[in-house]
């Protein structure tokens, strides 16, 4: 073993934001190398009879995508969401489902205004809305905010806002007090006190999604016909056949292959791609990764 995946199980077992500030002391290679390495983490190099045993301290490698989610939370509480954000990105380059798979673990202070106003006035009760909240915060997230709290809170958030001292602005208390407010939206999801949130995709999830359409369709001009019908009717959703089909790109494989197919198969397609398009979702990325991987 060398030293990161050696470290990467002593990093999952230490306190969530102990195991941050170490994060955080690394380069951003280092960073994703241990992060990896304690994704993939498992029980595989302990004795089955300690495993049997079942150690509380143990648990944590069969939890390990709640521990790091838990981690790259208390990162952002240190350096903020936009530095967790970023190393995300570089991640998902890697392994195109990391979002999906910590999705439920993490949530960015910007991605307040996914949320449903009512929800928001619930958690504005159990967390108050604090003049450190606003700084180097989005218009967009700061109307949203605000708009949530009585006229008199908001007035008075603003005039406290507004008398910050610029250094109490850059000390770290800004990304404590955010980071503070996304774990409790993160605990009071998972206890179902507030509705899950629906994100859109991220940028990053969506050009990995690309990549794999761009394989499927390589593979679909390969395929022998009955081959290709097979994948598709196998592979018959609405969404899934409007990423496939409905770009640029994706129009020209269309024109080569669906007169190739049987009449129904053909007909029932063609009747999907007449629809408007939806917005892209994470059960159509999966879908997509899972057709790509069904043909590897």
């Amino acid at each position: 073993m060398d030293k990161i995946n050696v470290f990467s199980k002593i990093f999952l077992m230490m306190p969530s934001n102990e195991a941050a500030q170490c994060l955080v002391l690394l380069s951003r290679e280092d960073q994703l190398a241990l992060l990896a390495a304690a994704k993939s983490s498992g029980l595989s190099y302990i004795p089955d009879t300690i495993v049997s045993f079942g150690p509380r301290s143990l648990r944590v490698f069969e939890q390990t995508d709640e521990k790091i989610g838990d981690i790259l939370m208390n990162m952002a509480g240190l350096v903020g969401d936009n530095a967790v954000y970023c190393l995300l990105e570089k991640w998902a380059a890697q392994q195109p489902l990391i979002w999906q798979e910590l999705r439920s673990h993490i949530f960015f202070f910007e991605e307040i205004v996914y949320i449903e106003n009512r929800v928001l006035q619930f958690l504005l009760r159990e967390h108050k809305l604090s003049p450190l909240m606003l700084a180097f915060t989005s218009d967009e997230t700061k109307a949203k905010l605000l708009a949530n709290v009585s006229r008199r809170i908001g007035g008075q958030v603003l005039d406290d806002y507004a008398g910050l001292d610029d250094t109490v602005k850059v000390d770290g208390s800004v990304y404590q007090s955010k980071a503070q407010f996304c774990r409790s939206v993160v605990k009071m999801l998972k206890s179902g006190e507030i509705a899950e949130i629906e994100y859109p995709v991220p940028e990053f999830t969506e050009k990995a999604c690309m990549r794999d359409v761009r394989y499927i369709w390589a593979a679909l001009l390969r395929m022998d016909q009955e081959s290709r019908s097979n994948f598709l009717d196998r592979n018959f959703d609405p969404a899934f056949l409007q990423m496939l089909f409905s770009q640029e790109q994706g129009q020209k494989v269309k024109q080569v292959i669906l007169p190739l197919l049987p009449a129904e198969l053909r007909q029932e397609i063609e009747a999907v791609l007449a629809e408007e398009p939806p917005p892209l979702n994470m059960k159509t990325v999966r879908m997509i990764e899972a057709g790509r991987k069904s043909l590897l």
